[in-house]
């Protein structure tokens, strides 16, 4: 009984690593990223914050991930990113203060 419940929690720690990292939108004033909401298309993001720089995608069974990052922040040498995610169209997380673009 306790190595069947052992063998049980193991594999759902194991298997939380393969789950969807939690919705979250969050960031600074500046960056426009606070007014994104979990859900928005693609098109509705971009009225926002304007046009993306870079974007990686990956397509999975049953799903296709996306992620964008925006430039809001240029001093001289310095560049920040906001990076958004997107799954099969729809907002996910945005976060911004990133000093590279995003990567899947």
């Amino acid at each position: 009984m306790a190595r069947g419940a052992c063998l049980l929690f193991m594999s759902a720690v194991f298997l939380s690593g393969c789950l969807d990292p939690p919705a979250a939108v969050g960031g600074s004033t500046n960056s426009g990223v606070r007014g994104l909401k979990v859900g928005m298309s693609p098109s509705k993001v971009a009225g926002i914050i304007g046009t993306y720089q870079v974007e990686k995608t990956a397509r999975l069974p049953g799903r296709i991930l996306a992620c964008r990052s925006y430039i809001y922040d240029e001093q001289q040498l310095r560049v920040r990113f906001v990076h958004v995610l997107f799954r099969n169209e729809k907002l996910v997380s945005a976060t911004d203060g990133h000093v590279t673009t995003c990567k899947i």
